[in-house]
This record gives structure tokens, sequence and C-alpha cells, in this order.
């Protein structure tokens, strides 16, 4: 639609409920999230000059399992200090801190942990380990360290042999925690990690 300069007309228009739509690592596939959303008019980004509220109902997206499950490194909803690499030289990718990084923090929203009625739970990564030094996997359920509970602090040692000699390194979950919760991944050292998973001791 074109206006004259000064011209003013209303416009109304259909908002399909897929145009919302994201990609869902946890669905692996697009998906909508219900709750509160803002359409946003302006001439630009920091020009805003009309905004609709709106929501979208219906049920939240299901957390993905840990119990029984494995959980990709790659599918995070958040990544700092990371970078992606080859898992072989065929396929496959895997998360290791990015060059000149100390460490690298990963955020997996709403993973669901079981719980102690399931029986003693386990917390197992697929890692390799490149350099020299060793390298860990700390695993926090609820928030990031200093404010969530640590699962599991996973160490790597030197014996990998190289980044595509994967392996994996497990250890038992508290029994304190439970339910569906974000997970918050630090790899520090030279670490790459494929996947995580749970099951039971």
């Amino acid at each position: 639609m074109s206006l004259a300069p000064g011209e003013r007309r209303r416009l109304e228009f259909d908002l399909p409920v897929a145009a919302l739509a994201h990609w869902s690592v946890s669905a692996g596939a697009l998906a909508v999230d219900p709750g509160p959303y803002e359409i946003l008019i302006g001439h630009s980004a920091e020009a805003i000059a009309l905004a609709a509220p709106l929501t979208v109902t219906g049920p939240a997206l299901r957390a993905r399992t840990l119990l029984g499950g494995r959980l990709e490194a790659v599918d995070f909803d958040e990544c700092e200090g990371g970078t992606l690499i080859d898992a072989t030289r065929d396929k496959g990718e895997a998360v290791t801190p990015a060059t000149g990084a100390i460490h690298c923090g990963l955020r997996c929203g709403s993973v669901d942990l079981g719980s102690p009625a399931d029986g003693p739970r386990v917390i197992t990564a697929e890692v390799s380990c490149a350099t020299e030094e060793d390298a860990t996997v700390e695993i926090y359920a609820g928030g990031a360290p200093g404010a969530g509970t640590l699962l599991a602090a996973l160490r790597v040692t030197t014996g990998t042999d190289g980044r595509y000699d994967w392996r994996t390194v497990s250890a038992r979950m508290p029994e304190e925690v439970s339910v569906v919760h974000d997970l918050h991944l630090v790899l520090r050292g030279g670490v790459h990690l494929a996947a995580i998973a749970g099951g039971t001791w």
C-alpha cells in the first residue's frame, strides 16, 4: 500500500500463529511458545511508532528428557565463549571453548532430570580432549555457577587420543535435584563435548 504525504488509511491484516514460530531444539521442529508477544511497527527497531500486545494460548512445549535420552551439545539455547567443531571427519558436530577462551558456557532449557523414584541416576558426557591439559565439564541445574546446583563435575584426562577419540565420563546425580530445570554446562580446558545423557545406576 502506498500513501501520499500526510495521507492516513486504516490497514487490517491477519497474522497466522505460524508467523511466530521459531526453531525449537527440544522439539526438533518449528514451534510456537505460548505466552505474551508484541507486534511492533516503526521506521526502525529504534523508532517504534505502534505496539500491539497479544497472547498465544496452548500447552507449553514438552521438556527434553535426559533420563534414558541424549542431549546433543549443539542443541543449546544459548552459548557463550564456545565454537562448533566437527565430531568426526565425516559427520556430526560438537562444542568446545573458542580459541583464546578459558571456558565456554551452554544453556539448555527445560530438561527433565527424572526423580529419585527412578532409582539412582547418573549423568554421562561424551567427550574428547585435544590438548595436553586436563579438562572438565561442569553441569548445573537451575542456574549458572554460583546460582545453580552442581549436578556433576566430569574430569576429562589427557588419556584421550586427540579430538576424534570420543569416550564417556559419568557421575552420580544428586538425589535432591529432580524434575524440569534449565541446565547450564561449563566446558573448561581443551574439552570437546558431543552430548550428555542420563540413566540409572
